[in-house]
């Protein structure tokens, strides 16, 4: 997406600077078709802030990059500009995802698709529905997102949108990894990375620098996924490079959080908690409560796995509390299971009980059937467990109180899964 320019001049200099990262597109009309009578300071001055806030996004600045967008999109609508106004709301949209403020994302993006369609402008469509494809992605709601970025991708190709073309077809792929199906998003993110480094014009390469520094960082992730490990190492060294170079603190987080996923699944544990640690502080830095959580998640996990369980739960309930804070019911009920599972390992069985009757408890409450499953899986085993440790103790009639409790409290549930037809997890 671009800024529209009253001379030719101005747009053939400055068109490219104004894409923003995710999905803003070059568009084919000038910012006076679309105008009300208005000053030329008045149009320098929502250029200025455009252009501000394109280059605050590429470099990670999100708070000010949403900040100069807004005032671009008060200066738009005072002038009745209707394009530079979708421009803006698809660049608040882009920083409010990198926030992890999904949903909002999404609604941002629809509105600025209404005003795209509404004009009939076919490039900023693509881009509106890139950047809408992308927000369910976020969302987890994979087909929708997989369905609004191939509509996109048609438009892109439609319009000769070679650059939008390969950013669209890198998001598709990334959606393909979330589907499971890892071969074929890794494909698409090759094509993507293929034409983000065709040579484009020097007012350009910020942005494509950036779209190619969170390709290169799902494509090691893909390559996570397919445990071929030593072919981590090139994509994800190279979005490191490019997203140190440009600052963009975002996007490092993104590339350690995978990096830390590669050495945790190859045993390497003190060097994926230090790498979690450094993700851990520009999530706090970026004041990113939903990326902290994640984060505190995989630290637990580390621990675990180092059967530092007592670290472990901290660092569980250090998740929880953040998803408690933004509202995230089901990453609560999530990092209840996680503690839970220690406490089974640490063979406190009344500790896991507990926390597995929780979680099942807000399970419950948001409808959420796959947490409620891993709940009462876990209740079962607290119980069988616990009974399995008596029996080996040789504490038989204490054995039979706990395995008659299993009975009368577990076992209905177990019960009623097995009918259902669903599996225990």
């Amino acid at each position: 997406m671009n800024v529209r320019f009253y001379t030719l001049a101005i747009l053939t200099c400055l068109i490219a600077v104004y894409l923003p990262p995710k999905d803003i597109t070059a568009h084919s009309q000038t910012l006076a078709d679309h105008t009300s009578d208005a000053s030329p300071e008045s149009h320098h001055e929502i250029d200025r802030l455009m252009e501000q806030g394109f280059q605050q996004l590429y470099t990670g600045q999100l708070q000010k990059a949403s900040a100069s967008f807004q005032q671009a999109i008060e200066r738009n609508r005072q002038v009745g500009e209707r394009i530079g106004e979708a421009q803006g709301l698809l660049g608040i949209s882009e920083a409010q995802s990198w926030l992890s403020q999904s949903q909002e994302s999404l609604e941002v993006a629809q509105q600025a698709l209404l005003i795209y369609q509404d004009v009939k402008d076919r490039t900023g469509e693509a881009s509106a529905l890139h950047r809408v494809g992308d927000a369910y992605l976020d969302l987890d709601k994979v087909d929708e997102g997989l369905s609004t970025l191939q509509q996109a991708l048609v438009i892109r190709r439609e319009v000769k949108d070679r650059q939008g073309e390969g950013w669209t077809l890198g998001l598709l792929g990334i959606g393909q990894l979330k589907k499971g199906q890892v071969q074929e998003g890794l494909d698409s993110m090759q094509q993507s990375i293929a034409i983000l480094r065709e040579p484009v014009a020097a007012p350009e390469q910020l942005r494509q620098q950036y779209r190619q520094a969170v390709i290169l960082a799902w494509i090691g992730n893909a390559y996570r996924q397919q445990k071929q490990y030593e072919q981590t190492k090139e994509p994800l060294q190279k979005a490191f490079n490019l997203t140190r170079s440009l600052g963009n603190q975002p996007v490092e987080r993104l590339t350690l959080i995978i990096q830390g996923r590669v050495q945790a699944e190859q045993e390497q544990l003190p060097e994926a908690l230090a790498t979690y640690q450094q993700a851990l502080k520009v999530a706090q830095s970026l004041d990113d409560k939903s990326a902290q959580a994640e984060i505190q998640a995989l630290i637990g996990d580390v621990y675990s796995k180092q059967s530092k369980y007592d670290d472990a739960i901290a660092a569980y309930q250090q998740a929880m509390r953040l998803y408690k804070a933004i509202g995230d019911q089901a990453g609560v009920a999530w990092r209840l299971y996680d503690i839970a599972y220690t406490y089974l390992n640490q063979q406190q069985y009344e500790q896991a009980r507990s926390a597995f009757q929780q979680q099942l408890e807000a399970a419950r409450k948001i409808g959420d059937r796959t947490n409620e499953v891993q709940a009462i899986t876990g209740i079962g085993l607290s119980y069988s467990n616990y009974a399995i440790q008596l029996l080996r103790d040789g504490s038989y009639p204490e054995a039979i109180t706990v395995a008659q409790q299993a009975i009368e409290r577990a076992y209905p549930e177990v019960r009623g899964v097995l009918l259902s037809g669903e599996r225990l997890i």
